[in-house]
């Protein structure tokens, strides 16, 4: 396990000196995809709640997960892309009231389903349409089989379209590529043409579909541990397992916390979670950081301190014996002593971090977050 800071809540010293030393173990599978970014694309997937999906951001950039990916960018260019290359997953829309919504849509709001895909999948009906406006070179179009679903029709440029019959047995992580496209901008649109279909977002390459650093966003406005990791089938990782990322972050807990949800069923889940991670990415095998982030300031009597949930999630990591060498294959990022726990609405974030809500990252907080998780991420 690794760790920004000596871990707390009656970690012994020398334990502590053990999981220290293993961090580099646990981010073994990632920093050999990161060196073999000019070869194949050292892929990201980050699993999150509301402030991984970007709420209290201004723009999709200033996400913290967009800073991670940029910084991981500038510090680690590839042979022909340098630090650029495409924006990556956008999903069908944020629940958030910021940022901006990643599409235009035509039609009424369409359903949500919260069963499949990275977070919840857009149930598309007829005559409803997503546009995307995008910089690329190509684009994957992602979607979810069913039975009695209907037909998938996308466009790009407005040209001809390509029809996808969707009726068929139940699959996630289903992919349309656009094939090359001219570099510049495109717009790509996403409608259904007969019945409703279930409709999981696009990823945007930009001359990096075979190198660099791809980042593939999973946040979840509002979930839980409960939610994410112990309901249903778990689509969201079948999903993953077309995508066999190298690096994997889990930023949940905060809604467990708010929700009265304990820490030890929050320990259940997580672990399950990261089972069905290792059953379902069977290319890769993924290095697992589990990211704390600050105490949420809007709780006004938990069932439990938030420092439960944080030490659960150094629980998980010492008990791992699923990395190389038998060492633990999971590792955290200890956002809870980075960032201050806001205090009353205005009041107890003299940096200006922290939302008035006391519970989103501001621009500049999700900044912190994504450029210090690059930063533990990195060889060093």
């Amino acid at each position: 396990m690794g760790i920004l800071d000596a871990p707390p809540f009656g970690i012994s010293t020398a334990n502590a000196d053990r999981l220290a030393s293993a961090q580099a173990l646990a981010l073994q599978g990632w920093f050999a995809a990161l060196a073999n970014r000019n070869n194949a694309p050292a892929r990201i997937w980050s699993i999150g709640d509301s402030i991984t999906e970007g709420t209290g951001s201004t723009t999709r950039d200033t996400r913290y997960i967009s800073r991670f990916r940029d910084s991981l960018r500038q510090r680690f260019p590839s042979a022909t892309v340098g630090a650029g290359g495409g924006v990556g997953f956008l999903a069908p829309y944020f629940d958030g009231p910021t940022p901006p919504q990643p599409a235009a849509l035509t039609g009424t709001t369409p359903g949500k389903d919260s069963s499949f895909g990275t977070r919840r999948a857009a149930i598309i009906a007829v005559g409803q349409t997503y546009t995307y406006t995008i910089t690329g070179t190509s684009v994957d179009v992602r979607y979810v089989k069913a039975p009695s679903t209907g037909t998938l029709s996308i466009t790009i440029d407005g040209g001809a379209a390509t029809t996808i019959n969707t009726a068929a047995t139940l699959t996630d992580g289903n992919v349309w590529n656009s094939g090359a496209l001219t570099a510049g901008t495109h717009t790509v649109a996403i409608t259904s043409t007969a019945a409703s279909v279930y409709f999981t977002g696009i990823f945007v390459y930009n001359g990096d579909e075979a190198q660099g650093i791809h980042m593939n966003e999973a946040g979840h406005y509002g979930i839980t541990s409960t939610g994410y990791f112990a309901t249903g089938t778990n689509y969201w990782a079948t999903a993953m397992a077309q995508y066999n990322p190298h690096l994997v972050t889990i930023a949940i807990g905060v809604n467990d916390y708010q929700n009265s949800i304990s820490s030890a069923t929050f320990k259940t889940n997580v672990l399950a979670g990261i089972a069905a991670i290792r059953t379902s990415v069977t290319v890769t095998k993924p290095s697992i950081v589990l990211v704390p982030l600050h105490q949420r300031g809007d709780v006004s009597s938990p069932a439990e301190p938030w420092q439960n949930y944080v030490k659960a999630m150094y629980d998980i990591a010492a008990a791992d014996t699923a990395g190389p060498g038998g060492v633990s294959g999971v590792t955290v990022a200890d956002f809870s002593r980075r960032l201050s726990p806001p205090g009353s609405a205005g009041a107890g974030d003299p940096y200006g971090l922290i939302s008035t809500d006391r519970v989103h990252p501001t621009d500049k907080g999700h900044g912190v977050i994504g450029e210090a998780l690059a930063g533990f991420v990195s060889p060093r």
